[in-house]
């Protein structure tokens, strides 16, 4: 009883120093992050309370390894991949964002702690063209799902997902990609992928297509396990033994 109350108490204290400081670059769960502008006031009260993917941090630190191969998909500001980073490597860590607009501060981030995951903008779909993607002022819900109020659509390019994994080989795979999910299940093929860590977001897709996306990781000999992330979505971490783990080391 008393540990919560001393963790809720650190946060206040924490939060309210960042407030009055209002530091133009942060240190979160070891990671140098550049908050000056770009960073809308919710995921700064985040930031400045210790917060920020607090959830999405929880399947990385019980599940990454060393020799794992990193592929993600929705890198946001960057931090998922640097903290990817910090653990196999940024030469194993590939991370891909459809927004043009957060490559700079993606790329900022990396400078600022010195690593430099391999980051491609593009969107990744069945196909090799081009497609919508709607940006929102809250850059974390940008989507390719049309018709949710505020967003502006733009033309971005799309790289077929199956190539990517087969080039990459990896072995975890994260996904953050707002509703994306719903069509990238429908055709993902798993290739040598032992984990996955997932945010559904079941209030974009609705409640049968993320029963389907369970179902096809069930189909793919995944187990997993479940955690409310809230505002209609959930957190899924995902895995399934491969025995052919030994021979892969991520693309030459």
């Amino acid at each position: 009883m008393i540990r919560p109350l001393l963790i809720e108490a650190r946060r206040r204290v924490l939060r309210t120093y960042r407030r009055w400081r209002q530091p133009r670059v942060i240190r979160h769960a070891g990671v140098l992050l550049a908050i000056d502008g770009h960073v809308p006031p919710e995921i700064l009260e985040y930031l400045y309370a210790g917060d920020y993917e607090r959830s999405e941090l929880k399947p990385l630190r019980k599940h990454l390894r060393p020799d794992d191969v990193v592929m993600e998909l929705g890198a946001g500001i960057g931090f998922i991949s640097l903290q990817c980073a910090r653990r196999v490597g940024a030469d194993r860590v590939f991370s891909f964002e459809a927004n043009p607009g957060l490559e700079p501060h993606i790329r900022r981030n990396y400078q600022l702690n010195q690593l430099y995951p391999q980051l491609e903008i593009c969107l990744l779909g069945q196909e090799h063209g081009e497609t919508e993607f709607y940006i929102h002022d809250q850059f974390w819900a940008s989507t390719t799902v049309p018709g949710i109020n505020g967003m502006r659509a733009i033309r971005v390019p799309v790289r077929p997902l199956n190539e990517e994994i087969r080039r990459i080989d990896p072995t975890f795979l994260v996904l953050d990609i707002e509703g994306g999910e719903r069509e990238l299940f429908r055709f993902i093929e798993f290739h040598h992928i032992e984990k996955i860590a997932l945010e559904l977001h079941t209030a974009l897709i609705g409640d049968e297509e993320a029963a389907a996306i369970k179902r096809r990781l069930r189909d793919a000999g995944f187990s997993w396990e479940e955690g409310s992330a809230g505002g209609g979505m959930e957190h899924l971490c995902a895995w399934r033994a491969s025995p052919q783990r030994v021979a892969r080391r991520g693309p030459g």
